[in-house]
């Protein structure tokens, strides 16, 4: 123990400190009662059912209640099957969580505490800061700096609460991060072992699987994997491997999506997307191939109580969805730019709905209570609604950004500082690709929470600039001095 805490010390000390105050945060805030969490807004089954968990409630009253629900019923039946149409990579987080705690429950009630899943989310999360922190060329002022923001920004409830939740954005948090730092570890090695290319690729692999909006970013993924398979020579075979099997579960879980789901979709992407304050929506309709008679239903949300028209029915199966696919809604996009700008600005103006917390964080009868958590990102966001929601500043922000990246891809002929480059392309490419992809998906259904990717990338690459701002004043600095 007493070599372990020494090499800490040695190597290691503001790595561990930023650990232990992140496990600290995210210890009060998670798993101390009252615990904060998310409520289920009908999202849940999808992941929890396919884990092979049940709620507990009787009925849709008591299941939807507004409140987190901490412990379910194991099905074991479910649980034992490997796959299900709609499976994300969450649901094997689920599952292995499930597993262990029934490994460590005593009492063996065949019930389950959700609090187990929010710890296996912790160590992944915890462990993926490690690694980025670690990183060998973050000099000990870089370091401070990024615990500091990512303790600041990444412990905000907006972020961390989905720990303690079955919503698809937990396993978007630490795939990511967990995606980052297994590149930083990858690169800061002359000659990586198979240990840690693996990890990479299940990490990134988890990263694009994690929920179905993730799947387009493939392509721009195969840019960072196109790099590992060019500089790690001997590595090759994993390496082709690996990215077929990322690519054939990604293929698998695309055509697995179930008619229900396709439906919902592509009704949300036409009706609550294209038609959405349409000037035309008749004319829309027309350029879409489809009876202009249905655009009164432009005004109707496929959940709707009111809706004229049963979504899932023979007239709509006929006339609408037989005849419309994502190809068609993003070749409509494309042959309009007009609109295309138009839902971009949109999505400007939803990024970052964040919240602060409420009723729907606790469990029932919890709230209200003087629970302290960290809500310095929501804090930011409602003072400074212009920054964070202009279009013009996100171009900006990217445009520099990109040029930059690109500049030490071309530039820089060390195999480190192009993957890391195409790493942060990747990063740009994740967040602004979601200014058009969910509208493609799914239109301005639940929107907000469909940017979360957005929010996500945006928040890490102003956590890239601000390292590699220090990075440059650092290296004037030595400059400076070594020109005395």
């Amino acid at each position: 123990m007493g070599k372990i805490l020494k090499k800490i010390k040695d190597k290691y000390l503001i790595e561990a400190f930023f650990i232990a105050i992140l496990g600290i945060i995210l210890f009060y805030t998670l798993f101390m009662n009252p615990i904060v969490g998310k409520c289920d807004n009908g999202d849940f089954a999808r992941m929890y059912g396919q884990s092979g968990l049940m709620d507990f409630a009787k009925n849709p009253k008591d299941l939807y209640d507004g409140s987190v629900h901490r412990i379910y019923k194991i099905n074991w039946l479910c649980f034992i099957l490997p796959w299900a149409p709609n499976w994300v990579a969450g649901v094997l987080i689920a599952k292995i969580s499930i597993f262990l705690y029934a490994l460590f429950d005593i009492t063996v009630s065949e019930t389950f505490n959700i609090s187990m899943q929010a710890f296996v989310y912790c160590v992944m999360y915890l462990t993926a800061v490690f690694m980025i922190l670690k990183y060998k060329k973050m000099t000990k002022m870089m370091k401070i700096v990024s615990g500091i923001f990512i303790t600041v920004f990444f412990t905000d409830i907006n972020y961390i609460a989905y720990f303690n939740s079955f919503f698809g954005e937990a396993a978007v948090i630490v795939f990511m991060l967990l995606f980052i730092g297994t590149t930083l570890n990858l690169i800061s090695k002359e000659n990586p072992g198979k240990f840690d290319v693996v990890a990479f690729f299940i990490c990134s692999g988890g990263f694009i699987l994690a929920k179905t909006q993730e799947l387009p970013l493939l392509v721009f993924m195969y840019l960072v994997y196109g790099a590992v398979y060019y500089y790690y020579k001997d590595k090759r075979k994993i390496t082709v491997i690996a990215v077929s099997i990322v690519t054939a579960l990604s293929v698998l879980m695309f055509v697995s999506i179930n008619d229900f789901t396709n439906m919902n979709n592509m009704y949300q992407a036409v009706f609550m997307g294209i038609l959405r304050d349409s000037k035309n929506p008749e004319q829309d309709l027309e350029d879409l191939g489809l009876d202009k008679n249905m655009a009164y239903l432009k005004d109707y949300g496929f959940y709707d109580d009111t809706n004229p028209v049963d979504r899932t029915g023979d007239y709509l199966k006929s006339n609408f969805y037989s005849k419309m696919s994502s190809v068609k809604v993003l070749k409509y996009y494309l042959t309009h730019p007009d609109r295309m700008w138009e839902k971009m600005n949109v999505s400007a103006e939803h990024a970052y709905d964040f919240y602060e917390i409420n009723k729907g964080n606790f469990e029932k009868g919890q709230y209200p209570n003087n629970k302290l958590v960290n809500t310095v990102r929501y804090n930011l966001i409602k003072k400074y609604p212009g920054i964070h929601r202009n279009i013009y500043i996100y171009l900006a922000f990217s445009a520099i950004y990109f040029v930059i990246c690109l500049w030490y891809l071309i530039k820089d002929k060390k195999k480190e500082s192009k993957i890391l480059a195409l790493m942060c392309i990747f990063l740009l490419a994740s967040g602004s690709s979601q200014s058009i992809l969910p509208i493609i998906g799914s239109g301005q259904a639940d929107f907000g929470k469909h940017l979360f990717l957005l929010n996500l990338s945006y928040d890490i690459m102003i956590g890239v600039a601000i390292v590699w701002f220090i990075y440059n004043i650092e290296k004037l600095f030595m400059y400076a001095i070594k020109r005395r």
